[in-house]
């Protein structure tokens, strides 16, 4: 599957420039003609200076966080979920697991699951200030894979059987393009590094689900669940991920919305067939402070019970196949953004909330 290109500042400056000196040759005076070298400097220090202020613009866009929307239930019967964010220890997050919990706390979410990318450790700094303060949102410990296909013996093979070999830079065979997957449960305690991962030999997708589902782990008193990221996907993947035992499917995720139109309706069409469960996450990393995803939890009057309650019956009714509704809330339509909608989201999102 090809990969989208990086954007470069280094192109930018360079077309900026090349389109300022023919813009400059163009309108200059025959009779005082300046010399192209100024005419050449002049284009590298303009398109500088406009490459700075957009710079500015960007970092403005995505470190302040301005006001959004904010999702409050009108029934003792729904709680609100993000079932898939990250925390600085997610090697691309900014964000610390304090003010993330703050973030979702600020925009209705009554559950949150920390997923880190290949450990846990977020997750568990989470829930200890979530026990420390109730009026935070409860946290589900999480982390998200990507999935390998190497099998366990190349793991073996790669790794050895000793601690010294499963140092964390070693590299392991080639992998091909694969899914995301989402493990929330207790069960991942002891999956704290990529070190772990690989002992375990979660990269494969049967063993993670096991693993977080509790069927071979007696030190799990719950069973977990296992969602697919809705990234790069195709109609292929949802078949077989279904086959082998997801819980379910982020059918919208705010940080990757170009989910297409065909793989959305085989989504739907195995959900309907295996009673999966659809939820629409925020994938927030600290970056930009908007949200326009929850997932809603159906429990009979479950805000009338102690909150100590809600993490049990949350899991259960995340199972596939429970009678609870899972359903996946979005503030508008979510789907592949232009490039202009990209550059001044602040606008439009701060225009559309007001």
């Amino acid at each position: 599957m090809p990969k989208n290109k990086d954007f470069n500042i280094t192109f930018l400056i360079l077309r900026l420039s090349i389109l300022y000196i023919f813009i400059s040759y163009l309108r200059k005076d025959k009779k005082k003609s300046t010399p192209f070298f100024k005419i050449l400097a002049k284009s590298f220090y303009t398109s500088f200076i406009f490459s700075f202020i957009f710079a500015g613009y960007v970092f403005f866009c995505l470190l302040v966080h301005l006001p959004g929307w904010k999702l409050i239930p009108e029934s003792d019967d729904y709680l609100l979920a993000d079932l898939h964010s990250h925390t600085f220890r997610s090697h691309d997050g900014i964000i610390s697991a304090f003010n993330n919990l703050k973030w979702h706390y600020n925009y209705g979410y009554d559950i949150v699951a920390i997923t880190e990318h290949n450990n846990t450790i977020g997750s568990e700094e989470a829930n200890i200030l979530a026990e420390q303060n109730s009026s935070m949102p409860l946290v589900l410990k999480g982390i998200e894979l990507k999935e390998s296909e190497e099998t366990s013996e190349e793991i073996e093979k790669n790794l050895g059987q000793s601690e010294e070999g499963l140092d964390e830079t070693e590299e392991t065979s080639e992998e091909t393009e694969e899914a995301f997957l989402i493990g929330i449960g207790d069960c991942l305690n002891l999956v704290k590094s990529v070190k772990m991962v690989r002992k375990l030999n979660l990269s494969q997708t049967t063993k993670f689900i096991d693993y977080v589902k509790n069927k071979d782990n007696a030190k799990c008193s719950t069973k977990g669940a296992i969602f697919t990221v809705a990234n790069k996907l195709d109609i292929e993947d949802v078949q077989r991920l279904t086959v082998e035992g997801v819980d379910g499917f982020e059918i919208v995720n705010f940080g990757h919305p170009d989910m297409s139109n065909e793989v959305r309706r085989e989504i739907l069409k195995e959900e309907s067939l295996h009673g999966l469960k659809l939820i629409a996450s925020s994938d927030w990393h600290g970056w930009s402070g908007y949200a326009r995803t929850w997932t809603a939890i159906s429990i009979p009057k479950v805000r009338k019970l102690n909150r100590n309650k809600w993490k049990g019956l949350v899991m259960s009714a995340l199972q596939k196949g429970s009678e609870n509704a899972v359903i996946p809330i979005t503030a508008g339509v979510i789907g592949k953004p232009s490039t202009l909608r990209i550059v001044f989201a602040p606008f439009f999102e701060v225009f559309r909330y007001a």
